[in-house]
C-alpha cells in the first residue's frame, strides 16, 4: 500500500504496538490475522492521509528545477511553497477528521456533498466541524506565524 520499504517497516512496528496496546480489545469473533490486517489498514491509511497532506516525496539527486524565465514567478512560487508548509504545520495539530475536512474543502476545493460521502458525515455535521476546524487552524497559525504577518492580516489594518 505504502510503496516505500521504509514507511512499511515503520507501520509494521506501529501496528505491533497498536495490537499490543489493544490486546484486551480483541473479541476473537475473527482471526487474529483478520484483526491485525484491520489495524494495518487503518494505519497506512493514515500515513497516506498524511503523506498526501505533505506533498510527495522527491529525490534531491533525480529532482529536476523548473526553468524559471522571470524572477517574480520564481518568488511567488517560493512564497506559495512557504505558505503551504506553514498550513500543512498548522493541519497537522488538528484531528485527522477535521485536517481532511479543511484540506478537501479549501485546499481541494470540494464541495460538501462530497465531502459528506467521502467521510460519511452529514451535511449538517461538516458545517460544525469545518467552523471548529478553521478555529482551531487559526489558533494554531497564530502560534507558527511572525507577528508582522497577523498584524498584517488582521481585522481593522488595511
Amino acid at each position: 500500500m505504502l510503496k516505500n520499504s521504509m514507511d512499511a517497516e515503520e507501520v509494521c512496528q506501529d501496528v505491533f504496538m497498536k495490537a499490543l496496546k489493544r490486546m484486551k480489545e480483541f473479541e476473537g469473533k475473527s482471526k487474529l490475522s483478520t484483526w491485525l490486517y484491520s489495524i494495518t489498514n487503518h494505519t497506512c491509511l493514515d500515513v497516506l492521509k498524511k503523506r498526501k497532506r505533505q506533498g510527495p516525496e522527491v529525490d534531491i539527486d533525480v529532482a529536476r528545477l523548473p526553468a524559471w524565465t522571470h524572477i517574480e514567478g520564481a518568488l511567488s512560487q517560493l512564497e506559495h511553497k512557504e505558505q503551504r508548509e506553514l498550513i500543512d504545520q498548522a493541519l497537522d495539530t488538528l484531528d485527522g477528521t477535521d485536517a481532511l475536512i479543511i484540506d478537501l474543502y479549501y485546499l481541494q476545493g470540494l464541495p460538501t456533498k462530497e465531502i459528506k460521502t467521502i467521510t460519511n458525515t452529514s451535511d449538517g455535521n461538516i458545517r460544525i466541524r469545518l467552523m471548529r476546524a478553521r478555529k482551531k487552524l487559526a489558533a494554531s497559525l497564530a502560534k507558527i506565524l511572525p507577528e508582522e504577518t497577523l498584524e498584517q492580516y488582521s481585522y481593522g489594518n488595511e
